[in-house]
């Protein structure tokens, strides 16, 4: 029965492991896809804050088809802008990422290590059994009388 018990525990150990493993991974996955989906959001706010600085310039009476004005200085600002913090929230994501990865590699070395460590365990177990058994079995039994 101990035996069962040692084998049963270490397998669920085990799965739970692999199961941690496998929602690292997929944290991973959702981590980088989101940052895209960030990163794209963020520069799309700066196109149409920099398209509505351009109209807010033109309303103003600047021109804004002249070469080399403030207009382009103002909207090249606001692109570039947009495109660091558009970086920044890929670079962030692509952390979370690597980390959520190295999670993953984690329990899968745990999962392995308790696989390893649960057949030793029930093995250990099983010979200790054995053993008690043995050492029961050669035990001379008593003539009868006071022990």
């Amino acid at each position: 029965m101990a035996v069962a018990a040692s084998a049963y525990s270490a397998y669920n150990s085990h799965q739970a492991a692999k199961a941690s493993a496998e929602q690292s991974n997929e944290n991973a996955k959702q981590a980088e896809s989101a940052g895209r989906v960030e990163a794209e959001r963020v520069r799309e706010l700066g196109r149409r804050q920099a398209s509505a600085a351009k109209a807010q310039m033109a309303s103003n009476g600047l021109d804004i088809n002249a070469p080399n004005t403030v207009s382009d200085v103002i909207q090249n600002d606001i692109i570039s802008n947009a495109s660091k913090d558009a970086s920044m929230v890929q670079y962030n994501a692509n952390s979370s990422a690597t980390q959520s990865r190295a999670d993953a590699s984690n329990f899968n070395k745990q999962a392995n290590q308790i696989a390893v460590g649960g057949a030793l365990n029930t093995a250990s177990t099983a010979l200790n059994g054995y053993s008690q058994g043995k050492l029961k079995s050669e035990i001379p039994k008593s003539q009868g009388g006071w022990a």
